[in-house]
């Protein structure tokens, strides 16, 4: 009887050990193919100022929340202060709808995001985002690349034409065609070859006009057409811009004045809108 018993305790030892053997196995099969990045990395042990609390979100970490920025940066690499935000900017972000797609590198994937307010604090910095268009436009392709004024030097925004470039918010001057003037990233303005002037010279008036978002500067229209620029592509010296022929309005006079100055004055507002390509909003009736 008694070995027997040994026997059956033997048993129960061996398929004890056997079962413990297949859940460490188990285990370490479970850490070898979760994400080994998937938890936050611990706060730096460093002596840093204080400061507000920022949530960094980098791509591979998510939701990493530190006491401050000083910590956030010496806890890991992947964070900077483009990845980590101030918690309180995270919570401010309006809800309004302005589409943008942003890469966090050239030739990275694109994601798209309400507004950019929200793109920021997934990690992507907002030279990497651009407007979406929102018109109905022509699949006419007239490749574009744009700049706004108070852009940063970097963001540059690709259309395939005036009409989606309009349609994201940018005005014509803000572009150039890369068929002509080639990419913005290495525009330089030229000066007016002496072919244009030549061709120009029975127009001797200058109006000084600026054109793309260089603010190229062109003695007149007919020398600003003959090194690649459009009429509707540039402006005045007050920051005006010139009315297109092709626009078709009434003769009405109804005289508004547009831009954020409210120095450009236009017959009626259908010539500042269609004509000078003003948003109606941007204009008023003179006084």
């Amino acid at each position: 009887l008694t070995q027997k018993m040994t026997t059956i305790m033997l048993s129960y030892r061996k398929a004890l050990q056997c079962l413990l053997g297949t859940i460490i196995f188990l285990q370490q099969r479970a850490v070898v193919s979760a994400d080994p990045l998937s938890t936050c990395p611990p706060p730096a042990d460093v002596r840093c100022p204080s400061g507000e609390a920022v949530e960094c979100n980098s791509g591979r970490f998510e939701s990493c929340v530190y006491d401050n920025i000083c910590t956030a940066l010496h806890s890991h690499d992947d964070f900077d202060e483009v990845t980590c935000l101030r918690r309180k900017l995270l919570k401010s972000c309006p809800t309004e709808y302005k589409p943008v797609e942003c890469r966090k590198n050239e030739g990275g994937d694109l994601a798209t995001f309400d507004n950019v307010c929200i793109a920021m604090t997934k990690g992507y910095a907002s030279k990497g985002c651009c407007n979406v268009n929102l018109k109905m436009c022509p699949l006419v392709y007239k490749p574009m690349e744009c700049r706004g004024d108070t852009d940063d030097d970097d963001r540059i925004c690709k259309y395939d034409n005036a009409c989606m470039a309009r349609g994201a918010g940018y005005y014509k001057d803000d572009c150039i065609f890369t068929e002509t003037h080639y990419s913005l990233k290495d525009h330089e303005c030229e000066e007016a070859s002496e072919e244009a002037k030549d061709a120009c010279d029975r127009i001797q008036r200058k109006n000084a006009l600026f054109c793309g978002p260089n603010k190229c500067p062109m003695d007149n229209v007919c020398i600003a057409k003959k090194m690649g620029w459009k009429k509707f592509q540039c402006t005045t010296n007050s920051d005006c811009r010139l009315v297109k022929q092709r626009a078709i309005c009434n003769k009405a006079y109804k005289p508004v004045v547009c831009s954020s100055s409210r120095e450009c004055e236009y017959p009626n507002l259908c010539i500042a809108t269609k004509g000078a390509g003003y948003k109606a909003l941007e204009c008023v009736k003179k006084i």
